[in-house]
């Protein structure tokens, strides 16, 4: 019986690492790809520096426990206050300085007033209390 094991053990092996080989590099490759500049814009767009994620949960490890916002902080010093972070296989761009985010939220305000409440957010009911916290919200419908 024991010599049967083994050949199996080792095929079970074999597949598991060459499935996790192919899907690392598939996102490898996916998370290098860049969409191509919007029009008017002179050249490819770059994204900030961000810490390497892992495959298929990104950089999660780097965020989870007890205090996630001391690890934003800790990231931030080493990868500067704009920074790239993987939450997943979601790319996500992190502001940590209040002077960028405003920045940011002045020049593109047009990008984020567009946007819709997710169904989870719908299904918990936080809607309400943004909506009543923004005030006037005809954007947001």
């Amino acid at each position: 019986m024991r010599d049967t094991i083994a050949p199996a053990l080792f095929l079970v092996l074999s597949f598991l690492s060459t499935f996790l080989l192919l899907v690392t590099v598939k996102s490898r490759r996916r998370s290098t790809a860049l969409p191509p500049p919007p029009p008017g814009l002179p050249g490819p767009i770059t994204l900030p520096p961000g810490p390497p994620g892992w495959p298929l949960i990104g950089n999660l490890f780097h965020i989870i426990g007890k205090a996630p916002h001391r690890s934003l902080a800790d990231l931030s010093r080493v990868y500067r206050p704009i920074m790239r972070l993987t939450l997943g296989s979601i790319t996500t761009v992190v502001i940590s300085l209040p002077e960028a985010a405003r920045e940011v939220l002045r020049t593109l305000d047009h990008d984020f007033s567009a946007r819709t409440f997710s169904e989870t957010v719908r299904a918990i009911g936080h809607q309400d209390f943004m909506e009543e916290a923004i005030g006037d919200t005809a954007f947001l419908k």
